[in-house]
């Protein structure tokens, strides 16, 4: 690996960071325990090691202030340790914004190298085990919400233990994430700040586990990307509906059932909303919203802390239990809403496509409202760093406009 500046790459302070913010995901089976302990240790390192090359503005620091605050708010719904691991979590998080831009660079690499190797190793075998039960699990695990999952080497699978649950859903590829949605959304942003550079063969790998994810996030931002860049994306255009069609075709005669089921789920409703909306769509969306601010006044601007959702009251609609950005808004509350979409356009908004990043972030809330984890805030700081060295192409949408 090539040295970044005067930062080496091969530290094991940096390979420790890396390794932690990465088994901080949404990860089954394989996470850290105790992920807050690990944090400590990288919270000294950094704020021991830094120069204070801080990348951020006046007005940014002044949510990150806020940020520590409503992280360290105590709530009643969580026990004394998560109240700590919060804190814990939030100054790391903004410990992270204190490292240099080549560190930031070297952990960012090392994360997606990890994420890389797992993935490498994990398609795999979820590949041969689409032909049969070939490679056998070593565990099962069942999680805090009782959802059960059979461990593989590098994957994870979760089976039916509810009735409503879609045996398709087994099929769907999610490396070792709680959900195909997770890797999907991730896969994305990753994809994105790379500009889909598929010479980086990392990438292809990357592309290929987000298209069996089957998550109808990962395709509907790939097509937004699509659409932003369709006059400098031509080839990766035509080459990616090719492998679609191709790993498609051997995919629909391998198991046709989850085939049908993934193009069913981009159907029209009644509504003109896709049918496979798992978060309800928009309109169901707009209604648990007006059910969320028709809480009183301090709820409403201040949230009702965190995992509230779990222990709904007041009237509030049920439904916000499913990942919708209103989620934030009901536990944080409507003003640190705004203040974090603020701060999210604001920090992207170095240039077009920094700008173009920060709304697609924004817009992937609606899927996947658990924003506040450390990789994150890496891939917003990542990008940031990389669209001020002017490195990506501009989008043929803002072209004229610069």
């Amino acid at each position: 690996m090539r040295n970044i500046g005067i930062v080496k790459t091969n530290s094991y302070y940096y390979w420790y960071i890396s390794i932690v913010i990465f088994f901080s995901l949404w990860i089954v089976y394989y996470r850290l325990p105790y992920i807050s302990i690990f944090y400590i240790p990288a919270i000294i390192i950094i704020f021991l090691r830094s120069k204070y090359d801080i990348i951020l503005r006046k007005d940014e620091l002044v949510f990150i202030f806020i940020f520590i605050v409503y992280q360290s708010l105590p709530s009643s719904y969580q026990s004394i340790e998560r109240n700590i691991g919060n804190v814990v979590n939030a100054v790391f998080i903004i410990a992270l914004f204190f490292l240099r831009k080549e560190e930031i660079e070297c952990i960012f690499i090392k994360v997606k190298y990890i994420l890389v190797v797992i993935l490498f190793f994990g398609f795999i075998f979820y590949t041969i085990n689409l032909f049969g039960d070939i490679i056998k699990p070593f565990d099962v695990f069942v999680n805090e919400v009782n959802r059960l999952y059979v461990i593989y080497p590098f994957y994870v699978v979760e089976y039916p233990n509810f009735s409503y649950f879609d045996i398709t859903e087994v099929w769907r590829f999610r490396s070792v994430f709680d959900e195909p949605g997770y890797l999907g959304t991730l896969a994305f942003f990753l994809l994105y700040i790379d500009s889909f550079d598929f010479s980086k063969k990392y990438n292809f790998l990357i592309f290929l586990c987000g298209l069996f994810t089957f998550s109808m996030a990962y395709y509907i931002l790939c097509m937004i990307y699509y659409m932003l860049y369709s006059k400098e994306k031509i080839a990766l255009i035509l080459f990616s509906v090719m492998i679609i069609l191709i790993f498609g075709y051997i995919y629909y005669n391998v198991n046709p059932e989850i085939m049908n089921r993934f193009i069913s789920r981009f159907e029209i409703s009644n509504t003109y909303e896709f049918a496979g909306d798992s978060r309800g769509g928009f309109m169901s969306t707009i209604d648990i919203y007006n059910s969320v601010i028709s809480q009183d006044a301090i709820s409403v601007l201040f949230g009702n802390g965190k995992l509230s959702y779990n222990h709904l009251q007041n009237g509030v609609d049920i439904r916000i239990s499913d990942p919708t950005w209103v989620r934030i808004i009901y536990e944080y509350g409507l003003l640190y809403f705004i203040l974090f979409i603020t701060f999210l356009v604001r920090f992207s908004a170095v240039n077009i496509n920094g700008l173009l990043f920060g709304i697609l972030f924004a817009i992937s809330l609606y899927q996947r409202p658990e924003v506040f984890y450390p990789i994150w805030f890496l891939l917003l700081i990542y990008s940031r760093i990389k669209y001020l060295k002017g490195i990506s192409k501009k989008s043929w949408l803002f072209a004229e406009l610069s």
